[in-house]
């Protein structure tokens, strides 16, 4: 299964600020109420403070995750792809990064923790990171 969240509109942590609009299967008879797309929109906070307190920040898409991250659907068996593929694939991972932190700084070097958070609900089983991302996570 998938939970769908919403990022923070406050600077938590030092991220910029965003919300994202979910885009549901909906409003027809037979209408599966599926999320089939959601796209995120962000102010970049260094350049609104630059601004002074008389101009407004400007939000902007910073993207859409089925043309941003390359999927199909938003599926939960998506999700668990983009998860494998990030496991092995370097550019997919940085821009999944930059997206997961608003566009913000952030350590890089996370990437077996970032991946793995994506893979449980539970801080005591780590199973699943250790079948998608390999028992040997030390070099990441």
């Amino acid at each position: 299964s998938v939970g769908f969240v919403a990022p923070s509109i406050t600077t938590y942590l030092g991220l910029n600020p965003a919300y994202r609009i979910y885009t549901v299967d909906s409003g027809y008879e037979g209408a599966s109420y599926r999320v089939i797309d959601s796209e995120t929109y962000i102010f970049n906070m260094t350049e609104a403070n630059l601004g002074g307190p008389d101009v407004n920040p400007v939000w902007y898409k910073l993207y859409s995750a089925r043309e941003g991250l390359g999927l199909e659907n938003l599926y939960p068996q998506d999700w668990d792809q983009l998860v494998r593929r990030m496991a092995t694939d370097d550019e997919l991972y940085k821009t999944f990064f930059r997206y997961y932190n608003q566009d913000s700084s952030g350590d890089e070097n996370q990437k077996y923790n970032v991946l793995c958070s994506l893979l449980t609900t539970s801080n005591l089983d780590k199973s699943k990171c250790t079948e998608i991302l390999g028992p040997n996570h030390e070099q990441w």
